[in-house]
């Protein structure tokens, strides 16, 4: 038998059994291996095939799982790959990274060895070895497309009859495996150790970030509707002259106070050509938005909180008054990556996702206006918002079925997030303000899509306003794996939570891939088994 790095005993500390997300513990953790190669993730899959059961194994990267995949009561053994960091470009296989680094890592080794960089997120202990695989997006997607749009490699640890083996895919070798990985998320097909990618995007000169505050004070239901149409027509624009621009607006409860609009908008000499032009440009097209906003409600100078992704923009100076000052804030690339590059405190939170190809309706609008405006018994809502993040560009250029990913045609992704703390000496009343956090937003969530059954996931091949939700953003709400981690396509509540994942890339047809289809190839007994794993059996056929 081989050998691994591990822990074991005495040597696991509580930081081993809890991820970022306080909620989630793994109380019976017996090991974890701590591969330093790809050797060593093959050696470890050697050793634990023989010591502990599919779904009691786990693989962790940066920790930041919204669901308990990895720290539940099940788990017993963690592959921890953060020492996995290594970084390099080959000469057939082109730039490579390894797994345990984490997105602040990577930029700064992209930027700073090589002058590129990866359209990546922007929490930076986020790690990449389950944020890449999941489709993994960021500020520089609009322009740049997705993680997976970029890789042309993977080197993973698959096991299949009780046999580990150390792979390397792309689209010529072990081509079903390879399309897989690039959005089928962390842990359903083998321990990934690195990415490959012939070509990556050449980092952008600067960067400039604006940002504008709108008072919950004379927000109506009328004001936030035309906020949500002017959002989709304006930042969310399809033009090709607007990749280079992401915007973000934070729907916070109106217990913080006030919404927030941040727009971030990159410099590339080979792109944009004269600095000088295009600055006063932006200084024109800053000050219109915000002219646009304050013709619809009220604008502050006062920052807003900002509790959703990115973080750390309210203390940047990008409020001044004075009749001379700018309406951005200029940094360089790897400086303005690493101002909004936090990931916040680590407290209790429930999260779900969307994609949206229009601008929100009016009868959802009014929904969230009820929702945000409400202050439930029990409830602790002062770290609560959603926020829609302008999507599509280069994004939508791929198709559907390039990769598992198959939203590929929205303009907006919207993320829902309550955060809370649990400090009452009485463990039943932090429990109390869980479960009262956690049913407003599943209230507030399915009564925006019950249109949709509760979930924003079209009923028939397509429609027209939404598309599913991220599999990077999981929510067990919209249905989990039975005992069995089995499928029959439509009926089973995993069935309904994969479909809104991956769409038609879930089952696939006959002339289109399937990631259940790769699931039972590569990965037949279904290792890293978890309540929302990709299922490997098709229950129709076992019976």
């Amino acid at each position: 038998m081989s050998t691994c790095l591990f822990r074991e005993g005495d040597a696991i500390t509580p930081s081993d059994r809890q991820g970022f997300d306080r909620r989630w513990s793994a109380p019976n953790l017996e090991r974890v291996y701590t591969p330093l190669t790809a050797d060593d993730a093959l050696n470890a899959a050697e050793n634990f095939i023989h010591m502990y059961n599919h779904d009691e194994v786990q693989i962790v990267s940066g920790r930041h799982c919204y669901e308990n995949f990895i720290y539940s009561a099940k788990t017993k053994c963690i592959v921890d790959v953060t020492g996995l960091r290594d970084f390099g470009h080959d000469r057939d296989k082109g730039y490579y990274i390894g797994t345990g680094n984490a997105n602040w890592d990577m930029y700064q080794i992209l930027n700073n060895v090589f002058g590129k960089t990866l359209p990546a997120g922007s929490c930076y202990s986020v790690g990449l070895g389950g944020h890449v695989t999941g489709g993994g997006y960021g500020l520089l997607s609009r322009l740049y497309g997705l993680t997976v749009d970029w890789i042309t490699g993977v080197r993973i640890v698959v096991i299949r009859n009780n046999r580990a083996e150390l792979l390397y895919c792309d689209a010529s070798n072990h081509a079903d495996l390879f399309w897989a990985v690039r959005g089928g998320g962390g842990g359903n097909f083998g321990i990934i150790t690195h990415y490959y990618f012939q070509d990556l995007p050449r980092s952008p000169d600067y960067m400039y970030i604006s940002t504008i505050t709108l008072p919950w004070e004379g927000i109506t239901p009328d004001v936030l509707f035309q906020y949500f149409q002017t959002f989709a027509e304006y930042e969310c624009s399809q033009s090709e002259l607007t990749w280079n621009n992401f915007n973000i607006i934070h729907i916070n409860h109106k217990y913080t106070g006030a919404l927030s609009l941040s727009s971030f908008t990159y410099y590339d000499k080979t792109r944009q050509g004269d600095i000088n032009s295009f600055e006063r440009s932006l200084i024109a097209t800053t000050n219109q938005r915000k002219q646009r906003y304050a013709s619809i409600g009220k604008v502050s100078n006062t920052p807003a909180p900002h509790i959703g992704h990115p973080v750390w923009l309210a203390d940047n100076g990008l409020f001044l008054t004075a009749d001379d000052a700018l309406p951005y804030r200029k940094y360089t690339y790897l400086e303005g990556t690493q101002n909004v590059n936090g990931s916040g405190p680590n407290r209790y939170g429930k999260y779900k996702s969307a994609y949206l190809k229009q601008a929100v309706p009016r009868d959802q609008s009014d929904k969230y206006f009820h929702y945000m405006t409400e202050q439930p018994e029990g409830a602790d809502l002062s770290a609560t918002l959603f926020q829609l993040d302008s999507y599509g560009g280069r994004i939508n250029r791929v198709s559907s079925k390039e990769t598992a990913i198959a939203q590929r045609s929205s303009i907006a992704k919207v993320q829902y997030g309550t955060y809370w703390y649990e400090d009452s000496q009485d463990p039943a009343a932090n429990e109390a303000r869980a479960a009262a956090n956690i049913k407003w937003l599943q209230d507030m969530y399915s009564d925006v899509y019950a249109r949709w059954n509760g979930i924003p996931s079209p009923t028939a091949f397509s429609d027209p306003l939404v598309d599913g939700c991220y599999f990077n953003y999981c929510d067990t709400d919209i249905g989990v794996n039975n005992s069995d981690y089995s499928m029959n396509g439509a009926h089973y509540p995993i069935d309904k939570a994969m479909s809104a994942y991956f769409r038609d890339n879930y089952v696939g047809s006959f002339s289109h891939p399937s990631v259940f289809m790769v699931k039972q190839t590569w990965n037949p007994q279904n290792w890293f088994a978890s309540s929302q794993s990709i299922p490997a059996v098709d229950a129709n056929k076992a019976a």
